[in-house]
């Protein structure tokens, strides 16, 4: 049989999501793999593999078959399989190598032009690329952490230049590099301090002062060339507010997320929704604080990025982004906005192989919100959720629709069926399982509540629900339990 490191482009595939097994299949099937008659093999295994996949059968990873899929019409040849393996593998390499040359930025090209005929000694094609890319230097407008380290590796290959062919007795244009390399690590130091800090904000992680922290004092005149620049000011606003954020610093981040909208058009996007989601985590802290309304100032910023295109790469939209701004919209009661939201991205999903399942568990949970519970009803009914996320989803929210329409005798039994599909299936994540299991226990607890329940049984339930660390739709079962006490 194949050695394990053979099989490591079964293990490639497996981590691929749909839209890249696409590309790899493409890829290999592209003249610079083909063009050798030994490689059309690894083709036919990349398409069985695909296809196997698309017709939602288990994947079979018998050598057996996975040679028979490359040598239909030949026994099989452990040396051949191997060697089978090791080119589909050797292909699959430079398949990821593609992919990430993608993903360069537009002036990295001239700069290994400019690497090349530096290393070469062409002077003259060098100031050639040289002059390209000073252009682009020029207007640091959106940029990354990664083209300021290319501005610096820019301005750093000058200095080697330079320093072989200048006979001035100049700076070599360390000056100007140096400087470079200080802003390409203020930016990253911030950037990881800022992330930290936000972390700290979620869960205390005991951590020193930013003055004591940082290696650089913020505050210092000698650094002020880099903390006016606009990203600079917002790093600067953001280790402010993150470090203090407390339950009661909702006017500091109000604050900074009006300085976040001013220089919106002058930072990278990437950076701009760093920031947002460091305002959304201290929304989401007061939401767990029973502060309702901040599900509002949420919905602002999530329906701001939708506009701006922000939440979307190449046009697609993935589904954890997808999830928070439909369940977001709806706690916000925006419903509207969801519809419309839901119905403009049914084919844009990313992050899943089962697309259409995601759109029907969002478009059940939508009706279920403005109470119409027969078309969400219809829909879980219909619907044959593949991945294990949305069947632990849709079992909740069967059970809280036949609780909202008062179906009490169909409600037993989907109840007992969530509390065996939780018992069963020992493979979900533990916290989601104990999560659904625990919701499932509360809502029996409920159902054994008496017609006219007291006072007391109530606020027993709902201490139980508030010191209770993993249980599913906590909100709802509050509101419930409130409702309840009310007519009480």
């Amino acid at each position: 049989m194949a050695n394990k490191g053979n099989r490591a482009v079964i293990q490639f595939f497996q981590s691929f999501d749909s839209n890249l097994r696409t590309r790899w299949v493409q890829f290999l099937s592209s003249p610079y793999c083909t063009q050798e008659e030994a490689n059309n093999p690894a083709f036919r295994v990349a398409v069985y593999l695909h296809e196997k996949y698309k017709s939602n059968q288990p994947l079979e990873e018998t050598d057996d078959l996975l040679f028979a899929a490359a040598y239909p019409f030949e026994s099989f040849s452990e040396r051949k399989y191997n060697d089978l393996m090791s080119k589909s593998l050797k292909l699959t390499k430079k398949f990821i190598e593609s992919e990430m040359l993608l993903s360069q930025t537009h002036q990295e090209p001239d700069y290994y032009m400019m690497q090349f005929y530096n290393k070469t000694g062409d002077q003259k094609k060098f100031i050639e690329y040289r002059e390209k890319v000073k252009a682009w230097q020029s207007n640091k407008t959106n940029w990354t952490a990664k083209e300021h380290f290319e501005n610096f590796l820019i301005e750093l290959e000058e200095v080697e230049f330079l320093s072989k062919n200048n006979q001035k007795k100049d700076d070599l244009n360390l000056i100007v590099t140096i400087r470079n390399l200080d802003e390409y690590f203020f930016i990253q130091r911030l950037y990881l301090t800022c992330a930290l800090l936000n972390r700290n904000l979620q869960a205390p992680l005991a951590l020193l002062p930013i003055n004591e922290f940082l290696p650089f004092d913020v505050d210092a005149l000698k650094n002020q060339w880099f903390f006016a620049q606009p990203l600079g000011r917002l790093f600067r606003s953001a280790l402010t507010v993150l470090e203090g954020g407390n339950v009661n610093a909702v006017e500091q981040f109000a604050e900074f997320d009006q300085l976040v909208q001013s220089y919106g058009d002058l930072v990278s996007p990437i950076y701009l929704s760093d920031f947002e989601t460091y305002i959304c985590n201290y929304y989401v802290i007061q939401i767990n604080f029973g502060k309702q309304e901040f599900y509002h100032s949420l919905f602002i910023i999530i329906k701001r990025r939708e506009e701006s295109g922000r939440c979307y790469v190449d046009g697609k939209i993935h589904i954890n982004d997808f999830q928070s701004y439909v369940t977001v919209g709806l706690r916000a009661n925006e419903h509207k906005w969801v519809l419309n939201f839901i119905e403009k991205n049914k084919d844009n999903f990313i992050g899943t192989d089962f697309p259409n399942g995601f759109y029907e568990f969002n478009l059940a949970n939508y009706y279920f919100h403005i109470k119409e519970y027969s078309k969400t009803k219809e829909i879980l009914a219909r619907v044959t959720f593949e991945d294990v996320l949305r069947k632990i989803y849709a079992k909740l929210l069967e059970i809280k629709v036949f609780y909202e329409s008062g179906d009490h005798e169909l409600l037993y039994s989907k109840i007992d069926a969530a509390r065996m599909f939780f018992f069963r299936n020992e493979g979900i994540e533990k916290n989601k399982r104990e999560h659904g299991k625990n919701f499932v226990s509360m809502m029996q607890q409920i159902e054994k509540l008496p017609p006219s329940p007291s006072g007391i049984e109530i606020d027993r339930l709902i201490a139980k629900i508030n010191t209770q660390k993993h249980v599913a739709e906590r909100i709802w079962l509050l509101e419930k339990l409130q409702a309840l006490k009310k007519k009480s």
